[in-house]
């Protein structure tokens, strides 16, 4: 419905109810938990206190994944537009974006007048941060490991006979954790 919830684990109820924003899909906290990000055709940021609305970045495609660098200076989204976006968190201004290439899958449907070739544009699944680098996931079944603020691709890590549905970044950020929609589960270094 478009409402954000703030809980509380301890005591088991609900804290706050913030102003209905878009359909929500994705959610990060922010400045040491006092605001949070909210995507969805776009992105929310909010001060939780206040239940301000501090700015909106509207996007083209839906948003499934947000990620707040490690010195809580940046934000990355990544979404169905097949595109990752970085934003400063002081300004909220978008510092780059990158398109990752042009994944398209095709598959046949039988319709009323035969076989039909559909294409279809696969998206970014996961984004995150290590150190000074983001990492992103897609349905095209690899990771990729950016550098310089999603300029510079560092590596592509391919292995997944399926799409990424998620990883993580181990404590010591020396590996990455992915698992695929057959389940299956890839160790990578980094």
């Amino acid at each position: 419905n478009g409402q954000v919830y703030l809980w509380s684990i301890e005591k088991k109820y609900q804290l706050e109810k913030i102003e209905k924003t878009f359909s929500a899909t994705a959610i990060q906290f922010y400045d040491q938990g006092r605001k949070i990000a909210v995507g969805s055709y776009g992105i929310d940021f909010w001060d939780i206190e206040k239940k301000e609305r501090l700015e909106r970045k509207r996007g083209p495609r839906e948003i499934v994944s947000l990620a707040v660098s490690e010195d809580d200076t940046q934000i990355a989204s990544a979404g169905f537009d097949k595109t990752a976006y970085l934003y400063g968190l002081k300004d909220y201004d978008k510092i780059t974006e990158v398109r990752h290439p042009n994944w398209m899958m095709e598959y046949e449907e039988r319709g009323e007048k035969g076989i039909d070739t559909i294409v279809v544009a696969m998206a970014l699944t996961k984004v995150g941060f290590v150190e000074d680098r983001i990492v992103t996931s897609g349905a095209d079944q690899s990771l990729r490991v950016w550098k310089d603020d999603l300029k510079i691709l560092e590596k592509t890590l391919v292995g997944h006979q399926a799409s990424i549905a998620s990883f993580d970044i181990s404590p010591d950020k020396k590996k990455i954790a992915s698992v695929d929609l057959q389940g299956n589960i890839r160790f990578w270094n980094l």
